[in-house]
C-alpha cells in the first residue's frame, strides 16, 4: 500500500509538471491530488482528453483538406504558357535603374510569380523578385523571367547599356 501511495504521488507530480510545461495554470490541488482550480484543459483532476483529441483531429483534418484542395487547384489551374518582357524604350545608361514588367499568358494563370535573373551580373544585376535592373557597366545583357508554377516557361529581354 505504501508503494502505491508513492507511485500515485510521483504520477500526480509528473502530471502537474507536464501540465505546467504545456501552459496549464494550476492554482490548487485537492486531497486526492486532483486539480481544483485551473485556467484551461483540466476538470476534476483529469484532462479533457477526448475534447483535446477531437480538436487535434479536426485541426489535422482541416490541414489535410487544405493541402488536398491546393493540390487539386494546382493540378487543374492553368499554368503559364508564355512570358513576354516589356522592353524599356528609353536609352539605358550606366548607373540607371529600371524595373521591367512582363505580360503573362494565359491571363487566368493562377500562379503568376516570376524569378528574374541576369546573364551577366558584372554588366547588370536584377532583383529576382521585383525585376528591378541596376546597370553597372556598358555592354549587352540578357534579363530572364522564369515561371515558378512548374511550367518551366521563361521570357527574355536583351538590354544594351551605354556609357
Amino acid at each position: 500500500m505504501k508503494d502505491e501511495g508513492i507511485t500515485l504521488t510521483v504520477l500526480v507530480v509528473t502530471i502537474v509538471v507536464l501540465l505546467i510545461l504545456v501552459g496549464v495554470s494550476i492554482t490548487e490541488l485537492n486531497d486526492n491530488g486532483g486539480i481544483v482550480n485551473q485556467t484551461k484543459g483540466v476538470v476534476n483532476g483529469t484532462l479533457k482528453e477526448e475534447e483535446q483529441q477531437n480538436q487535434e483531429l479536426q485541426t489535422l483534418e482541416d490541414e489535410q483538406y487544405s493541402i488536398l484542395q491546393n493540390e487539386t487547384t494546382a493540378q487543374t489551374a492553368p499554368k503559364i504558357e508564355s512570358i513576354t518582357i516589356i522592353k524599356h524604350t528609353n536609352p539605358i545608361k550606366v548607373g540607371d535603374t529600371i524595373t521591367l514588367k512582363a505580360n503573362i499568358l494565359p491571363e487566368n494563370a493562377v500562379k503568376k510569380v516570376l524569378i528574374w535573373s541576369s546573364s551577366n551580373t558584372a554588366i547588370a544585376t536584377v532583383n529576382e523578385i521585383t525585376g528591378e535592373v541596376t546597370c553597372k557597366t556598358a555592354g549587352n545583357v540578357i534579363i530572364r523571367a522564369k515561371a515558378t508554377d512548374g511550367s518551366n516557361v521563361e521570357g527574355t529581354c536583351n538590354i544594351t547599356i551605354s556609357k
